[in-house]
């Protein structure tokens, strides 16, 4: 009883002492919608984007001297491309780049939210404005670097911000209220993008001089991206944080997720020949192959790049076929004509021994699009096979002015001195055994594309090069230039691959007659026969509907050179128009 009233009388608090209370605080969440976004959209640019990212860093070029930036910056918007290029180095690498690009997209998320005063539950829904830029940006295609302005990309985004930023920023001096820490944080960041654009665009408009504009670009990107920063920083809002894993929080990592699966479904070509020519500079060829493997229905730039890497392995005409060759239609966009063709050629050229057309075809895109990373380094490699060391000197000067492009001046450098070097590094040898022995004055005489052109013509030089040959022939049908390549074979005592033996096969049907083969009799197995005859019943069901043949006889018969040449790249308007005769 004693202790009872002891207990009681223990509870009890003098009278007029402050009462005491503990509250148990959850950790605030407020955080998880912006990181969540953040995270999302730093996936989305740098795993499932990044080799294009990639891309369209090596489709810009940029530099500190301001005559050689001059007619960029001489243009309408020129500084606003100027200084996005700048950002666009850091795409070099592409968990860099797509972290860039996913703070300013997140910044504007932040911004957002102030402006149309969202709870805190609700946070997430201004997330889905960075992946409506995505979408815009795998919407876009190839059209994000060919043949128009790399730093449109970045150019975007900024105005995105700006507009954003402009649009708080009058929220904000509307609203009477004292502002809390995080929004003058956030009004800080507004105000940053916003003269950062009005910069750039100043200097467009004004004409200010170099240094001046200089100066004042570098200060207000310090500034900008210091005031954007802090919003990681912040403390929490005073309204209730959501739950950790609320429905808007899952909704949004669902739909970024459905986002990437999307871009690489409908765009995969787009990001299969991105990452080819990002691992054709690392000269990893087997990856190339895997990777255009991998698409459902490859542009020619992926056909074209996958051929490149089997030539690389001598493996032309064991696996060219295993690719469908049903070419989809690239749009390109109304205001800038180009073709598919030029995306690959100057590669294409250079890999099939032309260092002379690689180099032409890079100077001209080159004159239609300004100064590009991707075509200054074609252009100096054909240079140094050509042993020009004064041209390839000045090209490679231009290189190393752009930033992170150490490894590849170190590589290239030192061949312009000891030119012995260029035969003891394995692309460019193998380059140089590919060379024409079929010599012309010029390169028009070879037929178009050229790469395939000049193969199709051959009819010398080492045993490589004829194999090359024959699949150029095989791969633009012209079964009456490669009869000649196969006896050819037969007189050095090679195998015939099973692609030339089904070749010759159709080629008997269709022109050759019953003789035909006792030529090559021994060299073609009665499978191959039975092969085609097999393929002829099947075919026979879809005499008038192409399509379905394409489409059902693929399941069993592609990789078969049968299939190819009567089911694929025969759509006239997939075939390339011709000025004189040419390959598809």
């Amino acid at each position: 009883m004693n202790r009872k009233k002891r207990n009681s009388f223990s509870k009890t608090q003098p009278a007029g002492s402050k009462k005491v209370e503990k509250n148990i605080k959850l950790p605030a969440v407020s955080w998880v919608p912006t990181l969540m976004g953040f995270v999302v959209t730093w996936l989305l640019m740098s795993w499932v984007y990044g080799d294009v990212l990639w891309r369209v860093e090596q489709n810009s070029y940029v530099t500190a001297d301001a005559a050689m930036m001059k007619p960029l910056t001489d243009t309408t918007w020129g500084w606003m491309a100027y200084a996005g290029r700048w950002l666009l180095t850091l795409w070099k690498f592409p968990w860099l780049g797509g972290l860039s690009l996913a703070l300013l997209l997140t910044a504007s998320a932040e911004l957002l939210s102030d402006v149309l005063r969202l709870p805190q539950r609700r946070k997430w829904m201004t997330y889905l404005l960075s992946l409506a830029f995505f979408g815009w940006m795998v919407w876009r295609g190839f059209n994000l670097y060919y043949r128009s302005e790399p730093s449109a990309v970045i150019i975007a985004a900024t105005i995105l911000a700006g507009v954003v930023s402009l649009a708080a920023l009058i929220r904000w001096v509307g609203d009477k209220r004292p502002l809390a820490r995080s929004s003058r944080v956030r009004m800080g960041g507004a105000v940053a993008v916003i003269l950062l654009f009005a910069v750039c665009v100043g200097c467009s408009f004004l004409h200010l001089s170099w240094r001046v504009a200089a100066w004042l670009l570098l200060f207000f990107t310090v500034y900008a991206l210091a005031a954007l920063l802090l919003l990681f920083h912040r403390k929490s809002e005073t309204d209730a944080a959501p739950k950790l894993l609320s429905l808007g929080n899952l909704l949004l990592l669902l739909l970024g997720i459905a986002m990437g699966f999307s871009a690489c479904k409908f765009n995969d070509s787009v990001i299969a020949t991105a990452r080819m020519q990002r691992l054709m500079e690392d000269q990893n060829w087997e990856a190339m192959c895997e990777t255009a493997l991998k698409v459902s229905r490859p542009t020619r730039s992926v056909a074209a790049y996958y051929a490149l890497a089997l030539e690389q392995q001598d493996a032309l005409l064991d696996d060219l076929f295993d690719l469908p060759f049903d070419f989809p239609k690239v749009d390109f966009d109304d205001d800038m004509p180009a073709d598919e063709y030029a995306l690959f050629a100057a590669d294409c050229n250079l890999a099939a021994g032309l260092p002379n057309s690689a180099y032409h075809e890079a100077f001209e895109q080159t004159v239609v699009g300004g100064l590009r990373l991707h075509w200054l380094k074609t252009m100096a490699k054909s240079a140094v096979l050509n042993g020009e060391e004064r041209l390839a000197k000045k090209y490679m000067a231009i290189i190393c002015s752009n930033p992170f492009e150490a490894a590849f001046c170190d590589r290239f450098e030192s061949m312009i001195a000891d030119t012995s070097l260029v035969r003891q590094d394995e692309e460019l040898a193998h380059i140089l055994q590919l060379a024409p022995r079929d010599k012309r004055p010029f390169e028009q005489g070879f037929r178009k594309p050229v790469f395939l052109g000049y193969n199709v013509g051959l009819n010398e030089g080492p045993d490589h090069v004829l194999r090359t040959s024959a699949a150029a022939c095989l791969y633009s049908k012209d079964l009456a230039q490669f009869v000649p390549r196969a006896q050819v074979f037969m007189a050095k005592k090679w195998p015939l691959p099973e692609c030339m033996q089904q070749a010759l096969v159709i080629y008997s049907i269709k022109h050759g007659g019953a003789d035909f083969l006792k030529q090559f009799q021994g060299a073609i197995s009665p499978m191959t026969e039975q092969t085609i005859a097999a393929f002829s019943r099947d075919l026979a069901q879809y005499a008038h509907d192409k399509e379905a043949m394409r489409r059902e006889l693929k399941k069993d018969w592609l990789g078969t050179y049968v299939y190819y040449y009567y089911c694929e790249n025969n759509n006239p308007e997939q075939v390339r128009e011709q000025k004189s005769a040419g390959v598809n």
